[in-house]
């Protein structure tokens, strides 16, 4: 392997090391009286794989004529450098002859990077690419007999990742236009074609590269998202040529048919001097109706921390029949909301311009948030309602960019924890859950305190006041947590290290944090509901998990809140720090 490949292979697993948020050491217990352990499903299966057995079967005793059975040993993907790609599992089971015993054993899974020693656990796992080439990883399949024997069975299935440059091409038509061949179809600027994009590079240079002698386009049709959005009448593994010969598909005759507002992506790859790992948006507006400012012809910009609405952006004082309110449906990839609890969430009410003096909602009282771990065009439906009554039906297009740097504290920073913490941190500062330790300073690998957690999740339930009191007596009345302790307390969010003590100034740990989120969860009165089949097995310390935070610990990993550490631990009593937490807390309000 050449050096460029071990380096991107290295940088990758610190990017993946980063984001599992790898914790420091020490830790407060929470005390309280423990729950009864949650009842336990299987390990959980990857996609494709079948539920274990209905409990009234009689579990099979592991012998040693038991084998695993992986569904595939070796698999080539694609990936784009810099794009993200999710490798999964193969579905495994467990056979004593022709019988599936799997049942008999707990299945776990860890992924092992050519080159490196340490492995990474859970049945899925997303890379980003840094350099092209090839890169070989390893998932590691692990069947453990439950009667306490001892017996394992293993095995490997091998993912080549064949890493190319990659592209992003995109256009836009409007849901009444019908077919359309995608040859002719324009960027949102309405400047270049898809194929003056492919062959000429888009605005973003980087994004969009020109692609030297484009001879054809393979789609992946397995990869597409928004399918309700259109059909794309392209066949898999088929060439769609520039300059085809005669009877050879060609891809200015590739038709697109609009079905519904929203956004079509598919992955595809390009052929010339050299081969491109592509994505296609198509976005699809509504029917157009009266020109409408700040909706027709424009996209919204934004980050993670969202975007918000004025009056104006939709109200033409000189239009001869101006929008006047407006009602919104939820966009694909986050949510429209005007707070954080559950009855600010964006259901059929109406908000309205600047024209309108009635109505309980204005449109600036709105924020576009979008989930954490997204990052590209979003779109938002919208019914506009003009001063005479008509109504039309319109789409927003977002465009969520990610970050790797604050733009409010000078030490998050791409060579620091920015690549895996600036979304976060800039979201929760933008949203006044947390400030720095300074006007340009976060502080973000020092301890997040008990009171400083309990605070942030005061201030995301809109700082309510509670005409009640608590028998802790190391709160200082006045200082900045007391009201948010007093409040969660009284909720039920929090108890104390003790039945006189809270522990303000102590550090958080992770199960800590898991349970306090669970619980502020069930207060806000948000789905707690533990997934069927989650499982703390694949982590090897799940044992340490105190039985108060067990099920907020498996309700947190399963919801993809908390991560396991890089060795495949979730190291529950450990301290967690201030950009560690505010990456959970991102996780779970924007999610």
């Amino acid at each position: 392997m050449n050096d460029r490949n071990q380096r991107g292979i290295s940088l990758l697993l610190a990017l993946l090391l980063a984001a599992s948020l790898t914790p420091s050491a020490g830790a407060v217990q929470e005390e309280q009286t423990p729950p009864a352990p949650p009842t336990q499903g299987e390990a959980q299966t990857p996609p494709g794989q079948q539920t274990p057995q209905d409990e009234t079967t009689k579990t099979p005793v592991p012998t040693a004529q038991d084998r695993l059975q992986l569904a595939q040993t070796s698999v080539t993907r694609y990936a784009g450098q810099y794009q993200n790609i999710d490798l999964v599992a193969p579905s495994a089971k467990v056979l004593r002859g022709s019988e599936d015993v799997t049942a008999a054993y707990a299945i776990s899974y860890a992924w092992k990077m050519e080159g490196q020693s340490g492995t990474i656990a859970g049945p899925t796992l997303r890379t980003t690419p840094v350099y092209t080439g090839q890169e070989k990883v390893t998932c590691i399949t692990t069947a453990t007999a439950q009667d306490g024997s001892g017996r394992v069975l293993t095995g490997e299935c091998v993912f080549v990742v064949e890493i190319l440059p990659a592209t992003a091409v995109g256009a836009v038509l409007r849901l009444g236009d019908g077919p359309q061949a995608i040859g002719t179809l324009k960027d949102l600027a309405e400047e270049k074609t898809l194929v003056e994009q492919l062959t000429k590079g888009g605005d973003d240079l980087d994004s969009a590269p020109a692609i030297d002698g484009l001879n054809y386009l393979i789609f992946d049709l397995s990869t597409v998202q928004g399918r309700n959005t259109g059909t794309l009448g392209a066949k898999d593994d088929t060439p769609y040529y520039l300059n085809g010969e005669e009877g050879t598909a060609q891809l200015s005759q590739l038709v697109f048919t609009p079905a519904a507002a929203g956004t079509y992506t598919v992955n595809f790859r390009a052929y010339g001097s050299e081969t491109y790992f592509g994505r296609l948006e198509l976005v699809v507006t509504a029917d157009s109706g009266p020109s409408i400012p700040g909706v027709d012809g424009k996209t919204l910009s934004c980050d993670s921390a969202g975007c918000s609405f004025s009056g104006s952006d939709f109200y033409d004082a000189g239009a001869e029949d101006p929008v006047v309110a407006l009602r919104f449906g939820q966009p694909a990839s986050g949510r429209l909301q005007r707070g954080f609890a559950k009855e600010d969430i964006v259901g059929d009410e109406l908000y309205y311009t600047d024209d309108a003096a009635d109505g309980a909602y204005h449109i600036s009282t709105l924020t576009y948030m979008p989930y954490a771990s997204f990052n590209g065009l979003d779109t938002l439906p919208v019914t506009c309602i003009t001063r005479s009554g008509q109504s039309s039906q319109r789409s927003i297009t977002i465009n969520v960019e990610s970050k790797d740097h604050s733009d409010q504290f000078k030490d998050i920073t791409a060579s620091d924890v920015g690549n895996w913490a600036a979304n976060a941190v800039d979201f929760a500062y933008k949203h006044k859950l947390v400030s720095g330790v300074e006007a340009d300073r976060f502080s973000p690998n020092s301890s997040m305190t008990r009171g400083m957690l309990v605070t942030v999740l005061y201030r995301a339930a809109g700082s309510p006041q509670a005409a009640v009191t608590c028998n802790f007596t190391d709160l200082e009345e006045g200082a900045y947590y007391y009201d948010a302790v007093v409040w969660a307390n009284a909720h039920g969010v929090v108890n104390g290290i003790s039945a006189e003590r809270f522990g303000p100034n102590q550090p958080v740990s992770r199960q800590q944090i898991a349970a306090i989120l669970h619980r502020y969860a069930s207060a806000m009165e948000a789905d707690v509901t533990v997934p069927e089949g989650a499982s703390l097995s694949y982590y090897t310390d799940a044992k340490k998990v105190d039985g108060y935070a067990e099920t907020g610990m498996l309700w947190a990993t399963a919801n993809g809140i908390i991560s396991g550490t890089a060795s495949g631990t979730l190291s529950p009593l450990s301290n967690a720090t201030r950009a560690q937490v505010v990456v959970m807390l991102h996780r779970y309000l924007a999610r």
